[in-house]
Order: C-alpha cells, then sequence, then structure tokens
C-alpha cells in the first residue's frame, strides 16, 4: 500500500497594502522603487500633489523587505523616512519596511 502524499504548496501569507512615499525636494523629475518584493526591477511611481512621489503595493504580511528609490533613472537613494535599515551584501545599507 502507498503512501499519500501531499503535493499542495504551503499556504502563502496574507497580501497587504504598503504605500512608499519620497518627499519632495531632491530635484527629481521622475522616481522608481525598486527592492526585494520586485526582484529589485524597478517600479514607476506616481508623483502627488505636493511634488513628491508615491506609489502603493501589496506585500506579504509578516515579511522584513529592503527597497530604495530611483531617482531620474540613475541615482539611488534610501528612502529618508525609513526607521530601519539593513546590509545591502556590498558594504552599503538599504531601506526596510516591515509588513
Amino acid at each position: 500500500m502507498s503512501a499519500n502524499r501531499s503535493t499542495a504548496a504551503p499556504p502563502r501569507a496574507p497580501i497587504v497594502p504598503i504605500a512608499f512615499n519620497l518627499p519632495p525636494g531632491f530635484g527629481e523629475r521622475h522616481a522608481e522603487l525598486v527592492g526585494e518584493f520586485v526582484a529589485w526591477s524597478p517600479l514607476p511611481m506616481d508623483r502627488d500633489a505636493h511634488g513628491g512621489f508615491s506609489i502603493v503595493i501589496g506585500l506579504e504580511q509578516d515579511r522584513r523587505w529592503g527597497y530604495r528609490f530611483v531617482l531620474d533613472g540613475t541615482v539611488t537613494l534610501n528612502d529618508p523616512e525609513a526607521t530601519e535599515y539593513m546590509a545591502d551584501g556590498t558594504g552599503g545599507h538599504v531601506s526596510v519596511v516591515r509588513t
């Protein structure tokens, strides 16, 4: 008699909306968000009414995620409003958001 083996994937954590905001004042024309949650591929951010940029994305709950902003396609910047940072593996640091 053979044993039944489950091939079902383990349950995924709930997804929660997280807002990322870059305040105005960096002289940028456009901004993008990069992070672990998108394999460091850029996501375009929307300019808000005050001249800053924002984006809301869904992330798995109960995780710690590294991220940065990319200004005008060339300059990377940690979130000036982040309260936590972690090593990026190259001697620098990235901003952290916890969900």
